[in-house]
């Protein structure tokens, strides 16, 4: 066993692993070093001692291993080859990492190969984890970071893992064992300013525990539960939590809502009615529901409120401003403002939520602690919805939704009332208008009252021209010149883009020359062929597709990697995805919306045979009875396309311009 790291000021070692049938390689290198060693074990090769020797140097070292899955892949089967040398085989590290995968995949006993802080032999440093790319949401293989970085080779898996390799085979797994170590020492540097917070957190004493391998929610989750104080949020290791059959909403809204105009109290009448049960599936078919209100559809749902005009320009004149008007933090905000608390944690949750407020504002911007404030600020409410988190109540988590959206639409309704006033978009946290500057001062006296109301600030920003396609993807100019890019519109800059608000790394991040030319023709002008003709970067015509599962993805005849990249050219060939059937190959499809026992009933009575009380399609029109296939997809249906997984396969000469412009002019808004 071993104590918990306090520092990182030990040497860094990136490592990956692969696990055949016949084969285990690993390789590893310091970071800053050159290229990785590799160690293996195989039927022609038997390196169990020196890479023994290697772990125990590092161990010695006082080391920190980093990978990206180590924790809960690479690593498992690495401490068991530390504890049971003589046990250690390739055979054995293919069985573990086979049970991984499986509890993985089927999530029977999932995670009992994870070993504990405590417990490690050498520390350990997981990216994906401090990303949080573990999450489905965000889920982001290395392969995945490979293309967003712009390696020059995307390397996938060459050979099926549960088939012997040839000698050659080995010698070529080496290699893309070898790249993937290249790769992940890529992705740490990126990470150095997460790894430093943490780092931080863990020598001043703020947080203790595994502080390296935690996301940002789970460690502004762990700060707040630290002010709170373990024995409020746990008993014994079950944390509290308030578990509800069903909450009503109009048990959560504010009695101070209220509204002058009809069509606004509808809204508030219609949220009123609605009732959430702890067995609805998805949380959001309970809300949904949209009116049109100051000539702009709006939608409400169970997280927020939004509506935009659509393919339009807008700019500043001398009568008419633009201004965009939110609240920083809108939930948090909110919950603070009203004294709403999950119910077993009771008002101690509100005075340290109002104190992690006034804290924050005592720290500077781009210290640790603003840092782990910020997150701790933003993490108690987002975790409300976690039924493992001691902040969970469902109730909670409503009361400040609903009545935040209530209140956002209270504003709304105020500015609708002054004369000549455009709406441009409406999100949740804010607004944007279009206002006569003849009623500023009118705007900015709704304003104070709302804030006064509501408890609630606003920041305000205005914009000298907007190019909106929706609600989610548009372009705002800042009076100073610099870009707002939003949706299909985003680009990076530079890398730290990749990183900034909600980051960019898990996004496919295809074709970045569309919005770059979009924009440009947009704000200034400029010929968009012309403007593709002088483009300099490959890496900004290079697209990114994924196949999961059994699915296969071909050019022409040729079966790509999983993860692959490529261009549209002009001497390429089409691309195709197949997919294999989602039931028994030949069979009738199963109707939608019948539980398994009746199609189980029915299936044991009529065996093959179609049935319309299970089976899609019409007794008296056989030919729309279908069955289950292998289904082909068509990618750049039209166009034709080359592999480009190594960068050095782009030729400009063969680049199919009119691909490019084609999307390009998709996306332009012309006003």
């Amino acid at each position: 066993m071993r104590a918990s790291p306090t520092i990182i000021d030990k040497p860094l070692y990136v490592y990956d692993i692969e696990t055949y049938f016949d084969t285990f390689l690993f390789a590893g290198g310091f970071d800053g070093c050159g290229e990785a060693q590799v160690f293996e074990i195989s039927w022609r090769k038997n390196q169990t001692q020196e890479l023994l020797n290697m772990l125990n140097y590092l161990k010695q070292l006082d080391a920190f291993m980093v990978g990206y899955n180590n924790l809960g892949f690479d690593y498992p089967i690495i401490h068991d080859l530390m504890v049971n040398p003589m046990l250690f085989s390739c055979e054995r590290a293919y069985d573990i990492a086979q049970k991984i995968i499986d509890e993985q995949k089927f999530k029977v006993g999932f995670g009992s190969f994870n070993v504990g802080l405590m417990n490690r032999e050498i520390h350990q440093v997981d990216l994906m984890k401090i990303w949080h790319f573990d999450n489905e949401s965000k889920r982001t293989r290395l392969k995945d970071l490979q293309f967003a970085m712009r390696s020059p080779n995307v390397m996938d898996l060459p050979y099926d893992f549960r088939k012997p390799l040839s000698s050659e085979q080995i010698d070529n797994l080496i290699t893309y064992n070898i790249h993937d170590v290249s790769e992940t020492k890529k992705f740490l540097n990126f990470t150095a300013e997460r790894i430093k917070l943490r780092r931080d957190l863990i020598t001043s004493g703020t947080l203790k525990g595994d502080v390296l391998n935690w996301n940002d929610t789970k460690i502004g989750e762990e700060f707040f539960i630290s002010k709170l104080g373990r024995d409020v949020c746990y008993e014994g290791r079950k944390p509290r939590g308030t578990d509800r059959l069903m909450v009503e909403f109009n048990n959560v809204i504010l009695p101070k809502i209220q509204f002058r105009k009809p069509e606004y109290e509808n809204v508030l009448e219609t949220f009123k009615t609605k009732k959430w049960y702890k067995d609805d599936k998805d949380r959001n078919a309970l809300i949904p529901f949209d009116r049109d209100l100051n000539g702009m559809q709006i939608y409400f749902g169970s997280g927020g409120i939004h509506g935009s005009v659509n393919n339009k320009v807008y700019r500043e004149s001398a009568t008419h401003k633009i201004v965009d008007i939110d609240v920083s933090g809108m939930y948090p905000a909110v919950g603070i403002a009203n004294n709403f608390y999950p119910a077993h944690l009771g008002m101690k949750f509100v005075e340290v939520y109002k104190q992690l407020k006034f804290d924050r504002k005592q720290h500077k911007k781009g210290t640790a602690m603003n840092a782990v404030l910020k997150l701790a600020q933003n993490g108690a409410y987002g975790k409300s919805n976690s039924k493992y988190s001691p902040l969970f109540d469902t109730q909670y988590l409503f009361s400040i939704t609903i009545n935040g959206q209530l209140q956002n639409l209270q504003l709304f309704e105020a500015l609708s009332f002054i004369p000549n006033i455009e709406f441009l978009q409406n999100n949740t946290d804010g607004m944007t208008v279009y206002l006569p500057r003849e009623y500023e001062w009118l705007f900015d006296s709704y304003k104070k009252a709302w804030e006064k109301d509501t408890g609630l600030e606003l920041e305000q920003v205005e914009y000298s021209a907007m190019y909106i396609a929706d609600v989610n993807n548009y372009i705002a100019v800042k009076k100073d010149g610099s870009v707002k890019r939003i949706g299909k519109y985003w680009y990076a800059n530079n890398w730290q883009d990749y990183d900034a608000a909600a980051g960019k790394w898990h996004t496919d991040v295809s074709m970045m020359i569309v919005p770059k030319i979009a924009e440009q023709a947009m704000l200034y002008g400029h010929d968009p062929m012309m403007l593709l003709k002088v483009a300099l970067d490959p890496f900004d015509f290079m697209i990114r597709q994924k196949v999961k599962g059994q699915q296969k993805c071909y050019i022409g005849s040729t079966e790509t990697q999983r993860t692959a990249r490529y261009y549209v050219s002009k001497a390429g060939e089409a691309m195709t995805v197949v997919r294999p059937p989602s039931g028994e190959l030949g069979a009738y499809k199963r109707k939608a919306k019948i539980t398994d026992k009746l199609y189980s009933e029915v299936l044991k009575e009529v065996g093959k045979n179609w049935d319309a009380r299970i089976h899609v399609g019409k007794a008296n029109k056989p030919d729309t009875q279908t069955r289950y296939e292998f289904t082909t997809s068509k990618i750049q249906a039209g166009w034709k396309v080359k592999d480009c997984c190594k960068s050095i396969n782009f030729n400009w000469q063969d680049l199919d311009y009119d691909f490019y412009l084609q999307e390009i002019n998709k996306i332009i808004i012309k006003g």
